[in-house]
């Protein structure tokens, strides 16, 4: 009896202690799901190239007026930290609207954090501060905080 409640607390210690010193993947690929930014509502791919550099894209759609499909290749750094890291985050993203016909191309650039439930799982919340249009010509640039996502992701 003894034995087993030794046995049962030494592996919640182990277990506890994984996910204390959790703080992202050293490398490897990912996938996730995301609501909010240039992608509206969707999934995601990426690789993290090293513990602090991290690239992939989002595939966004949203149904409402017809419909917009967003691809938005990122790149994400992330600024230190352990179990919660903050990052920067920059973004190329191109939208097809099927009502009107047109599509637009633009950069965003911003910052989140990341909490890392487990080197391999974390959920994310981000904000971007800077949008910049490429096409159509003519539109404005936007500083602010401006279109503020959340998401989960979940590396192999």
């Amino acid at each position: 009896m003894k034995k087993g409640l030794f046995v049962a607390a030494a592996a919640m210690m182990v277990c506890s202690a994984a996910t204390l010193f959790a703080n992202g993947p050293k490398s490897g690929l990912g996938f996730g799901v995301n609501r909010g930014g240039p992608a509206t509502a969707g999934v995601q791919v990426q690789y993290a190239i090293n513990h602090d550099i991290h690239v992939g894209t989002q595939f966004g759609f949203r149904i409402s007026d017809g419909t917009d499909i967003t691809f938005a290749p990122y790149a994400k750094y992330f600024l230190g930290g352990s179990q919660v890291r903050p990052y920067a985050i920059g973004q190329f993203a191109i939208s097809s609207k099927s009502v009107a016909g047109t599509s637009t191309t633009g950069i965003t650039l911003g910052g989140g954090a990341q909490y890392w439930i487990s080197e391999k799982f974390g959920v994310y919340g981000q904000v971007s501060v800077v949008e910049i249009p490429i096409s159509p010509s003519g539109q404005d640039v936007g500083f602010g905080i401006l279109t503020p996502s959340i998401g989960l992701e979940l590396f192999l």
